[in-house]
């Protein structure tokens, strides 16, 4: 089933810095409200003839506030209905006010509670001081009105709870006082993934499960040979396995401090679902633990959008195979 999940908090808790992780390994669409507001929100302002920095004062709120929730979650639902996970970030103090908000929301796609999983992640730290050290810390010019007014703006830093009717089981409370240099994912990624967890793995698997699945998905029409490839020896071959179903493969092969992942494919019918995405996360990060520090691909010219979204750029080159155009790709490690 599809996620929209939430980040919520109060400013410097450090909510964006959660779901740009959690994003970057599951793959889900992240929208973030002040930077889709922000061209908006400055124009406005300006025009005003008030500061286009100012967030917090209460002109703000009446200008720009409804503007930005309406943006980035028009913006969502737009990624929602195309059958994508997504993750957004904002206060939504007031909507999370309003039991039937979340609900609306839903029906201007078409969907309800039923066919989409919502839920929450709210981060907040463990005192106000710890909050103040992380706002001037970040530096940005945004945050002047908190850090002038902070006997006002600390009023927004309490817990609230969310009136959504969505299951309490669904909603997470996470204390975010670590350090944020390598933020702790790991209870936030069991928490949205949790029912995933036990019907989803990924492992080795053996060349002739990797040959029957690149055979079925990337060239059904050729003989079992034209998917071998010489190298295939002495290659990793990982797999991921959905009850017990093998439904994606990825071959890693890795030659000094450089590594290239080739013949990804996953199932025609279970294409959508995060699969492949999880997968090759797997695989980078196999790659780079390995002691790589590039890793690059071969790349149908059709589906080089996945392979953006997880930072792989196209280097300029690229060829023609059976009348189908490739380019290379390659990120850092």
């Amino acid at each position: 089933m599809r996620k929209l999940v939430f980040f919520l908090g109060p400013a410097g808790a450090g909510k964006t810095t959660l779901a740009k992780a959690l994003s970057s390994r599951r793959g889900a669409a992240f929208f973030d409200m002040d930077t889709l507001l922000r061209p908006a929100a400055e124009a406005m302002m300006t025009l005003a003839g008030l500061d286009p920095n100012d967030r917090d004062s209460a002109m703000y709120k009446k200008l720009c506030r409804d503007l930005g929730y309406r943006i980035t979650m028009d913006a969502a639902l737009e990624n929602l209905e195309l059958g994508t996970d997504v993750y957004v970030v904002g206060p939504f103090t007031k909507e999370t006010e309003d039991p039937a908000w979340i609900e609306t929301e839903l029906e201007r796609i078409g969907a309800s509670l039923h066919n989409v999983e919502v839920k929450v992640v709210f981060a907040y730290l463990k005192d106000e001081e710890l909050y103040r050290r992380r706002i001037e810390a970040r530096g940005s010019v945004l945050d002047v009105w908190k850090l002038e007014h902070w006997a006002e703006f600390s009023r927004s830093l309490q817990i609230r709870d969310i009136q959504w009717r969505i299951p309490a089981s669904s909603v997470l409370y996470f204390d975010n006082s670590e350090s944020m240099v390598e933020p702790n994912v790991g209870p936030v990624e069991s928490f949205l993934y949790r029912n995933e967890a036990a019907a989803v793995q990924v492992c080795h698997v053996s060349l002739n499960d990797v040959w029957e699945l690149r055979h079925r998905v990337m060239w059904p029409d050729k003989d079992l040979d034209f998917v071998k490839l010489q190298d295939d020896s002495a290659g990793l071959h990982f797999g991921l396995a959905a009850n017990g179903k093998l439904v994606s493969v990825i071959s890693l092969f890795i030659e000094g401090d450089r590594a290239q992942f080739r013949k990804f494919a996953t199932l025609q019918d279970e294409q959508g679902k995060g699969y492949g995405t999880r997968l090759l996360q797997f695989t980078l990060d196999e790659a780079k633990r390995r002691g790589a520090r590039t890793i690059w691909c071969n790349a149908r010219a059709s589906k080089i959008g996945l392979y953006r979204k997880f930072g792989l750029q196209e280097t300029g080159d690229g060829f023609q195979k059976e009348g189908i155009d490739y380019v290379i790709l390659e990120k850092a490690l």
